[in-house]
């Protein structure tokens, strides 16, 4: 059998369970985060338009005032690659009894979807600089609440910033609502508690009911845990407000798997590679509470 036929057996027997194991890898990003496409590896810019002035009573024969004109707020986000290669020799696809050329480049693929998940938690738990040159996470921006634990009181005032930002120009109320509870694998007891029960664990009497029981939906992912163990985020619906956006070149949402037989040994090299980028598009539809050690409010 011809080399390059072997290696396209190869290659379309590995591929027919990439699609598989990259939708089975255990992730949470894609539940909370928006999807966009790049024509290219080029830097695009995203617009967000501020909003209309009020319109203003008239008088009869009287002047229409103009606006003081839209703002707009432009983002930068990219697409970079990222990549790795591997090989086989003769002898390890003659011994191949463990299933290596399914089972490895199936840890690449899941290898490649983790990395996207480190990145998005990264832009919550590292609080970075973004596109004004301020804290993701800041008073400043009203998206950062008192620290405490999820109670009723760190959760109304979680809803009730959120609900009160305001567009570029000040003029209108967002009137956002979470969406999205996330927390650290080391909140996610006390956050399904607290979301399914019926009576408010705070309430001085047993009769209080729990406003919030199944308010949002509980996202857990340990990467939150590498920044901090007390540390819980909201998130609104990404097809209400921009939140994180990750990026993908020309839609391609899955990693690249290609196979090589060199001529100078006995064997066959693989490369898998993905191009993609994740950027913070928006603070308003984020909201971040510190917590504190211990589960007791200060």
């Amino acid at each position: 059998m011809p080399d390059s036929q072997f290696a396209g057996i190869i290659s379309n027997a590995v591929n027919k369970t990439l699609s598989q194991v990259y939708q089975e890898t255990p992730t949470t990003f894609q539940y909370w985060t928006s999807r966009g496409s790049n024509p290219d590896f080029k830097a695009a810019e995203h617009y967000r338009m501020s909003e209309a002035g009020d319109l203003e009573l008239v008088p009869q024969n009287g002047q229409i005032p103009y606006d003081e004109g839209l703002k707009d707020e432009k983002v930068t986000k990219a697409v970079l690659t990222y990549a790795k290669r591997w090989g086989f020799t003769r002898q390890a696809f003659v011994n191949d009894d463990l299933g290596m050329l399914s089972r490895v480049p199936a840890a690449y693929v899941s290898a490649a979807k983790r990395g996207i998940n480190k990145l998005v938690y990264q832009m919550l738990g590292s609080n970075p600089t973004i596109y004004d040159g301020n804290p993701l996470f800041d008073t400043s921006r009203n998206n950062l609440g008192t620290p405490g634990k999820i109670s009723t009181m760190t959760m109304s005032e979680a809803r009730r910033k959120m609900r009160t930002q305001k567009n570029q120009r000040g003029l209108a109320t967002l009137n956002l609502a979470p969406k999205f509870l996330l927390v650290p694998a080391a909140l996610e007891t006390d956050a399904l508690q607290y979301m399914r029960s019926e009576a408010d664990p705070e309430g001085a009497h047993s009769g209080v009911a729990n406003v919030f029981r199944n308010a949002y939906t509980v996202i857990v992912d340990a990467e939150l845990d590498t920044y901090s163990e007390t540390a819980w985020y909201l998130a609104a619906d990404p097809s209400i407000a921009d939140t994180i956006e990750v990026t993908y070149l020309r839609g391609q949402e899955e990693p690249t798997l290609e196979t090589d037989i060199p001529f100078d040994r006995l064997g066959m090299d693989f490369r898998i590679y993905f191009d993609y980028g994740v950027t913070v598009l928006d603070s308003r539809g984020l909201y971040m509470n510190a917590g504190v050690a211990g589960g007791e409010d200060v």
